[in-house]
């Protein structure tokens, strides 16, 4: 994939002022590496990848793989690209929860050891990193979706 030193990305006028979470991103490229280049058009503006651009760049990176479009308003990607999108369902997040607890069965580090798969802690705080929808919320989520399968 072609990649292009971060420093040449020209970062103008966003509307997302606030990042979020980086820690949780940098853990993801940090397990399963960058999934989705960033995008910029062809005079190196960027248009979406904000947040993986200072991720990677905390990591130590100083390339990023990119993808180039054409586009006249670099504004109106960043709105496409975080807006379109959709959310996951009650029932994905459940069946979220439940794979993570399954890759987690046996999984204690021990001291100096690797870290279990998506880290340490209960597997509804991990699914709720993931997602963005709280501990609580997943829990009744779970309820849910129980008790509609006992219908």
């Amino acid at each position: 994939m072609t990649q292009i030193e971060i420093s040449k990305i020209k970062i103008g006028k966003r509307f997302r002022k606030d990042i979020g979470d980086i820690l949780s991103l940098k853990n993801s490229i940090e397990e399963v590496d960058l999934l989705h280049p960033v995008v910029i058009d062809e005079h190196d503006n960027l248009i979406a990848g904000f947040r993986r651009i200072k991720a990677c760049a905390q990591l130590g990176w100083h390339q990023i793989p990119y993808t180039r479009i054409s586009i006249d308003d670099t504004q109106i990607g960043e709105f496409h690209e975080n807006s379109v999108r959709k959310d996951f369902t009650v029932r994905e997040v459940v069946e979220i929860k439940k794979y993570v607890e399954g890759t987690r069965i046996g999984h204690r580090p021990e001291k100096g050891g690797k870290l279990p798969p998506l880290g340490t802690g209960k597997s509804r705080d991990i699914v709720s990193q993931i997602t963005g929808i709280s501990p609580r919320q997943i829990d009744k989520m779970e309820t849910i979706v129980k008790a509609v399968a006992k219908k």
